[in-house]
C-alpha cells in the first residue's frame, strides 16, 4: 500500500536521486512480464489514455489509483514477492514499484538510497509537492495522439531534470537478462529523435507544487507630497478626488493584461553556438508545463507609478499549445500550436473569474503614461534568482525586487537566447532592464486610421512572447 507518511526532502540533488528510484522501479515493470501480468500496452493505454484533456501529465497517486481500480471484480495485475507468473498476487503499483527495487536494481546503484515514503507526495523548503508521470509528447500529429503499438516499442523512464544537468540517465527493462539498465547521457536531441522516429515510449517522473496559490506581489509608489488636482494622473490611492480633471473618464482609466500568447520557442539542434542557451526550448522536453511570471510596472505622468513583482502568471501553456520548433541540420521539425490564454495573477480568484486579465493599474491615463512589462518562463522551481536591474526615473527607483528564477534562459522579452550564457560567470548581473522590459509608450495608443483617437486595446510582440494590453472606463 502507498506510504502515510509525507517525506521531508533537504535538498534538490536528494530529490533528484528519489526520482531516479522511482524511474528505475518503474521500468522493472512495465516490461517485465514476470511482473506485469496485465500486459506493457495495456499499463501504457491507462496512462496515455487518461491524461485530462490531453494534458501530458497524471499524478501518480491518480495512476496508482487506475491501475487498483481496473483490477476490481478481476484477478490481480503484479507477481510480486516470489509469485510465478501465471498467479499474480496483487494490483498495487506502489508495492509492486517497491518489490522491483529490492530485486531488480540498476548498475551503478542510485544513491542515495530509496526513501520508501517517496512516491507520491513529500514536503521540500516549506512547500507541498506531488508527483507526476509526464509523457513528453505523444506520438501523433502536433503531439496530440497517443501511443504506437506499445508491444513493440521499449519505454525509457527519466526523472525529471532538476538540477539543470545537460545530460542525464534513463531507466529500461532489458529483456534479455530481465534487469533494468541504465540509458546514459540522454538529452533533448536524443529525446527528440527517439519521439520522432518511434524508437521509444518516454514517460518522465516528475513533480509539481502542490500548494500553487501565491499572493500576488503589488506594490505602488508612497502618497508623500500628496496629490495635484492637474498633473494628468488620478491619484485616487491617495485621496485625489472624482471631481478633479485628472479623475474624469477621458484621462482615467482601468488598464489590463488581457492575453498573452507564447510565439514560437526555437531550438537549433546538433550544433548552434557553443555555451549558449540557444540550444535549449524555454521547457525542455522533461519538464511540465510553461509556467509565466510577471514583472510590470506603470510610470504615471507625475513619477508616481504601480508594479507587479516576481508574481506567477495563470493558466500554464502545455507543450502543444506552443509551437515547438526543432531547427536540424536538413530540416526543421515543429509541434504544437501557438495559444492565446486570458490571463490572471495566480492566487486572484476574483481576477480569475472575471476573466479581464491581469489588472495593472487602477488610474491610467494611455495619453501620459508608460509601461514595462517582463514576461518569463519559471523553468526551475529550484533555480537561481535572475535579477533585473531596478527601472529607474530621475534616478529614483521604481517597483523592487525584480527577478526571474530560471535554469538558464533569459525572459520571453530578452535577452535573446544566443546572448545568454550557461555560465553565470558571464552574465551580466543583474540584467539589464532595457534588455528584460518592453516599453510600451502613449503613442502606441494612437489609432492609425484616425490620429485623434486612442484605441482602447493593443497588441504587443515582445520577442517571444506577444500580449493584448487593454483599458476600459470606470
Amino acid at each position: 500500500m502507498p506510504p502515510t507518511n509525507i517525506p521531508s526532502i533537504p535538498s534538490a540533488l536528494e530529490l533528484y536521486a528519489q526520482l531516479n528510484h522511482l524511474a528505475a522501479g518503474f521500468a522493472g515493470i512495465f516490461e517485465n512480464n514476470q511482473i506485469n501480468q496485465y500486459g506493457k500496452n495495456n499499463l501504457v493505454d491507462l496512462l496515455s489514455y487518461n491524461v485530462p484533456n490531453n494534458d501530458p501529465e497524471l499524478p501518480i497517486m491518480t495512476y496508482h489509483n487506475y491501475v487498483a481500480n481496473i483490477a476490481a471484480g478481476s484477478s490481480d495485475r503484479f507477481s510480486i514477492n516470489g509469485a510465478p507468473p501465471s498467479m499474480p498476487n496483487s494490483s498495487d503499483l506502489y508495492d509492486a514499484t517497491s518489490y522491483c527495487k529490492s530485486t531488480y536494481m540498476p548498475n551503478p546503484n542510485i544513491t542515495p538510497s530509496w526513501n520508501s515514503d517517496f512516491y507520491t507526495y513529500f514536503e521540500m523548503a516549506g512547500d507541498n509537492y506531488y508527483t507526476v508521470l509526464r509523457i513528453p509528447e505523444l506520438f501523433g500529429p502536433n503531439g496530440q495522439g497517443n501511443h504506437p503499438n506499445a508491444i513493440s516499442t521499449p519505454i525509457i523512464f527519466i526523472a525529471e531534470n532538476v538540477l539543470a544537468k545537460q545530460s542525464y540517465d534513463g531507466y529500461a527493462w532489458d529483456n534479455i537478462n530481465n534487469t533494468v539498465i541504465v540509458i546514459p547521457a540522454l538529452n533533448d536531441d536524443i529525446i527528440d529523435d527517439h519521439i520522432d522516429n518511434h524508437t521509444a515510449y518516454i514517460i518522465v517522473v516528475g513533480i509539481e507544487k502542490l500548494n500553487d496559490g501565491t499572493v500576488p506581489g503589488r506594490v505602488s509608489s508612497s502618497c508623500e507630497g500628496g496629490w495635484d488636482c492637474a498633473d494628468e494622473f488620478c491619484d485616487s490611492k491617495c485621496g485625489e478626488p472624482e471631481t478633479c480633471l485628472d479623475c474624469q473618464s477621458v484621462t482615467n482609466k482601468k488598464l489590463y493584461l488581457f492575453k498573452v500568447r507564447i510565439d514560437d520557442d526555437v531550438r537549433t539542434t546538433k550544433g548552434g553556438t557553443l555555451g549558449k542557451v540557444i540550444d535549449n526550448h524555454f521547457v525542455d522536453n522533461l519538464g511540465g508545463k510553461y509556467k509565466l511570471s510577471l514583472n510590470s510596472v506603470v510610470l504615471h505622468a507625475n513619477g508616481r507609478w504601480d508594479a507587479i513583482n516576481n508574481s506567477e502568471i495563470r493558466p500554464k501553456w502545455k507543450k502543444n499549445e506552443v509551437r515547438r520548433v526543432v531547427n536540424r541540420t536538413n530540416s526543421t521539425r515543429s509541434r504544437g500550436f501557438n495559444t492565446w490564454k486570458v490571463v490572471w495573477l495566480n492566487g486572484d480568484a476574483d481576477e480569475e473569474q472575471a476573466g479581464k486579465g491581469i489588472k495593472l493599474s487602477d488610474n491610467f491615463n494611455p495619453r501620459r503614461a508608460k509601461i514595462h512589462i517582463s514576461l518569463a518562463e519559471k523553468d526551475d522551481l529550484f533555480g537561481k534568482n535572475r535579477d533585473i536591474e531596478e527601472l529607474s526615473i530621475n534616478g529614483i527607483g521604481i517597483g523592487n525586487n525584480q527577478f526571474w528564477r530560471s535554469q538558464g534562459m533569459p525572459t520571453l522579452c530578452g535577452p535573446p537566447k544566443d546572448k545568454f550564457e550557461h555560465d553565470d560567470v558571464n552574465n551580466p548581473n543583474p540584467f539589464l532592464a532595457i534588455n528584460t522590459y518592453f516599453e510600451v509608450t502613449p503613442s502606441m495608443w494612437i489609432d492609425p486610421n484616425d490620429p485623434t483617437q486612442l484605441l482602447d486595446e493593443i497588441e504587443i510582440t515582445a520577442l517571444n512572447v506577444t500580449f493584448i494590453l487593454r483599458y476600459e472606463d470606470y
